[in-house]
């Protein structure tokens, strides 16, 4: 999708392929308040050939679960933890940090280049994270995490974030 929100029901980046472990690997793009699908964050799309480069926005007047039904009435949310999630879900996938906050998620022979750039979130730097789990690889864009605090997206607060995934081989060799 060019334009799309996080709500739960929404999958702005999606993509599947076979292995040999897996029938179905899942490639998707997320972005999460306190562990959940957050529909007051979007992203815009642009994707040439296999490589999609997104850039996350803050929509007003909308809900954290629900595009209209918990809207808050000030516009703020409370949260312990937001972030913006690559993962690949299935048998077999792994993952690596690569020079440079580049990382790898790989399944079979394909693989996704996660290439996060520097980027703030309410005036503060984001920070990456490499998660693996059995079954699940993600690389997460940290945008807070810590102590309860309240975040007004109306008016929106100042985000500058960017990243590019680009579907490979996983051959060796391949993460450069």
């Amino acid at each position: 999708m060019s334009r799309s929100s996080f709500w739960t029901q929404r999958k702005p980046v999606i993509g599947y392929w076979r292995t040999g472990q897996d029938p179905a690997v899942v490639f998707r793009l997320r972005c999460l308040k306190d562990g959940r699908d957050f529909a007051s964050m979007g992203v815009i799309n642009e994707q040439m050939e296999v490589r999609v480069v997104s850039r996350f926005v803050a929509l007003p007047d909308r809900g954290a679960w629900h595009p209209s039904l918990d809207r808050p009435e000030d516009g703020a949310f409370s949260l312990n933890d937001l972030r913006i999630r690559y993962e690949l879900r299935g048998e077999g996938v792994s993952g690596r940090r690569l020079e440079g906050d580049r990382f790898l998620l790989s399944a079979g022979s394909r693989a996704v280049l996660i290439e996060p750039q520097p980027g703030l979130f309410a005036g503060e730097p984001i920070q990456f994270e490499l998660l693996e789990r059995p079954g699940f690889v993600a690389v997460d864009l940290i945008c807070y995490r810590g102590t309860e605090m309240s975040v007004s997206f109306d008016p929106p607060p100042e985000i500058n974030i960017e990243c590019s995934a680009t579907l490979r081989d996983s051959a060796p060799g391949a993460g450069g």
